[in-house]
């Protein structure tokens, strides 16, 4: 899988799996994820909003990765939503529990 270097290439989607790859649940579970990306990016940016660094534009940012873990982290709806500005500079990362934001925390 190659990492996404703009804007137009989509966003990178990483699943802790075994070798012969996702299981059906964290199958359906990425679907129900993409389905409702919209709302999640949303819920992600409301709760980044109290968090980020000053001079950071929340509204700017958009979706870079989504990670889903392990079937016990999909059971508890537990996943990763990551997000950038255009430049790629810094990742946003907020982690979500049964729906909710949960966790926030930035890498550059």
């Amino acid at each position: 899988m190659s990492i996404p270097h703009s804007r137009t290439a989509g966003f990178m989607v990483s699943v802790d799996a075994s070798d012969s790859g996702p299981s059906q649940l964290q199958r359906d579970f990425f679907q129900q994820i993409r389905d409702n990306l919209s709302e999640f990016e949303q819920r992600a940016r409301d709760f980044m909003r109290s968090r980020v660094e000053p001079g950071v534009e929340v509204s700017s940012l958009s979706i870079y990765s989504v990670e889903i873990g392990a079937d016990d982290a999909t059971r508890q709806q537990r996943f990763v939503l990551e997000m950038s500005d255009t430049d790629e500079i810094e990742v946003h990362r907020v982690e979500f529990l049964g729906g909710f934001a949960v966790e926030y925390g930035c890498d550059d």
